[in-house]
């Protein structure tokens, strides 16, 4: 165990805090082994290829100890672990013992086969990687059988991969029982996926944090989608940013995504071609806070099959943005349902040309509903390319409190058997065909607009309706 620098820096996760008091308590000791891999060894390391320095640890350390390997230079190498407790890292990198902050170079890993993974973590076991790059393999790191890694400041790119082989070449696998803790890291330019999860994984996402080196995890440039979730959950929870990636930013399939953060730390997905999120198979979403889907294709949240997800506003000024989408800012189909609690935005999102186009559509007997919240503010549905809201094919809106206006067409559209409930805190202006338009076979019921050509089929509630309860403390 290294206990060269003791710790000087309290801010870090209470975590991290209880493993050290144990290791320290426990006395165990454990292996450190350095590598340079230059040529000639200037630094006269016992090691000069990373592979010999695993081999040379052949018994795991005692619990809460780690055995470590310090890198002196970059390296080329294919790495299987199959082994508990290994910290890899650069020979500066002190952390967390010293604290993260230290913005020391990353130590680049490069793949020594492009037919192989760069790093390969064999469960059941415990790795931590800390600011590292990996690049030039099949895979950045792939973790199988229950293994588990905690990756601080790991940056996987430029995977190689073989599309004719079925070799995608992804930043991150995440094979099924297996974890991933990836924290101010990133996948960067790999031709599948940033991040892939298979059914029975698990992940935390992270960045922006003060005891590491405040920087934001940024998921880039993937040929595929930014993250893939099957069957599996994922933690986001602040400085996360997807963006610029081929396909979809988040695509789950049958997956639980967790998604959040505050004061300028929430998640950014934007500028993915294929759409921000897309939940299908029974999917489900949390959205929390200020993050923001922007500018990703023809559509920011995509709901099917379903699926379902909430918005939460954290604060009066802390809700969920989706803006910019070509086609629709948010798309219920299929059976699913969106929520909205609190104030959030879905503006500028759609295209008078495109009939579908509007900043919330929802169709095939799926539901969207809108609440104030705990902060009573409502969302605001404005600037939208079409209506603020269209309802199809056997759909609800249920709009206890809402604001939408200055959309391209009507503020709420009911058509083929939808059925629309407006309370009185729902405020519709004027567009640019009114603010209500429904086909005889729906039905709107509100006290807040008056029955006419464009909507024959208005009635009044037939009484109050409850408050919904604040669940949260």
């Amino acid at each position: 165990m290294r206990t060269e620098h003791s710790s000087s820096h309290g801010c870090r996760r209470p975590a991290f805090a209880a493993a050290l008091l144990l290791a320290f308590a426990s006395g165990a000791t454990a292996e450190s082994v350095s590598v340079d891999c230059r040529p000639g060894n200037p630094t006269g390391s016992p090691f000069v290829r990373l592979g010999d320095a695993v081999a040379h640890l052949n018994q795991s350390p005692a619990l809460a100890d780690w055995d470590y390997v310090l890198l002196q230079s970059d390296c080329t190498d294919n790495l299987t672990l199959t082994r508990s407790r290994v910290w890899i890292a650069p020979a500066w990198d002190w952390c967390p013992w010293a604290g993260c902050t230290t913005n020391g170079p990353p130590a680049r890993i490069s793949a020594a086969s492009p037919s192989s993974p760069v790093i390969t973590v064999e469960g059941p076991h415990d790795v931590t990687l800390v600011h590292l790059v990996l690049g030039g393999g099949s895979d950045g790191l792939r973790i199988s059988n229950g293994g588990s890694v905690s990756a601080y400041g790991v940056v996987a790119e430029k995977s190689v991969g073989d599309a004719s082989g079925g070799v995608y070449g992804n930043g991150f696998v995440v094979g099924g029982g297996s974890s991933l803790r990836l924290a101010e890291g990133g996948a960067f330019d790999n031709p599948g996926y940033g991040i892939q999860m298979a059914a029975g994984a698990s992940a935390e996402v992270f960045g922006s944090q003060a005891w590491l080196q405040d920087k934001r995890t940024v998921i880039s440039g993937n040929g595929r989608d930014g993250i893939r979730v099957e069957r599996s959950p994922l933690l986001s929870w602040a400085g996360t940013t997807i963006e610029g990636n081929h396909g979809w930013g988040i695509l789950a399939i049958g997956g639980h995504v967790t998604f959040g953060g505050c004061c300028g730390t929430g998640p950014v997905v934007r500028a993915n071609a294929g759409g921000g999120a897309f939940l299908t198979e029974g999917s489900e979403a949390s959205f929390w806070g200020d993050t923001r889907f922007e500018d990703n294709g023809p559509y920011g949240v995509y709901l099917d099959a379903a699926s379902s997800a909430v918005l939460v506003s954290t604060a009066p000024d802390a809700g969920v943005v989706v803006e910019g989408h070509t086609d629709v800012g948010v798309n219920v189909t299929t059976h699913g349902h969106m929520q909205f609690v609190g104030r959030h935005a879905v503006s500028n999102n759609g295209t008078a040309t495109r009939p579908w186009s509007a900043g919330v559509r929802v169709d095939g007997h799926s539901s969207v509903s809108f609440d104030k919240g705990r902060f009573g503010l409502p969302t605001e549905i404005t600037g939208n390319g079409g209506p603020g809201v269209l309802l199809d094919l056997g759909s609800v809106l249920d709009a206890p409190a809402a604001v939408i206006a200055d959309n391209l067409k009507e503020a709420v559209g009911v058509y083929h058997q939808s059925t629309a409930y407006l309370g009185r805190d729902a405020r519709l202006g004027q567009g640019g065909r009114g603010e209500l338009r429904c086909d005889t076979t729906s039905l709107v019921v509100t006290d807040q607009v008056a029955k006419g050509p464009a909507c024959l089929r208005v009635e009044k509630p037939t009484g109050p309706r409850p408050a919904r309860p604040d669940p949260l403390p």
